[in-house]
């Protein structure tokens, strides 16, 4: 018989939770602009994740592809890694946005 082996998928794992971080945001009651730029900015991310199949599973995951290439795996899972702590602590580290009209 056959054993199934669960494998985890930290890349999908961190994409979910990026996807999870933007959902509020994108609902946010801010400016017409900084909602239309965080708008934008999040369907960026999720035609970028969908392309490459960061959320799928299987064989069409990014992780599956990438099985092969750990450089390349790594450097994609740090990069997101810093993209999801950016949107936990971002707002409290980094000093507001400035713009033409409020300067």
């Amino acid at each position: 018989m056959t054993e199934i082996v669960h494998v985890t998928d930290p890349l999908r794992d961190i994409g979910l939770k990026i996807e999870r971080l933007l959902t509020p945001l994108r609902r946010a009651n801010t400016s017409v602009e900084k909602c239309a730029a965080i708008f934008h900015e999040s369907e960026r991310f999720r035609l970028w994740a969908l392309n490459l199949g960061l959320c799928a599973t299987g064989h069409a995951s990014l992780f599956y592809r990438l099985r092969e290439a750990d450089t390349v795996r790594r450097v994609i899972e740090s990069l997101l890694q810093d993209f999801k702590s950016m949107l936990v602590e971002g707002p409290s580290i980094r000093p507001p946005i400035r713009t033409l009209t409020n300067t």
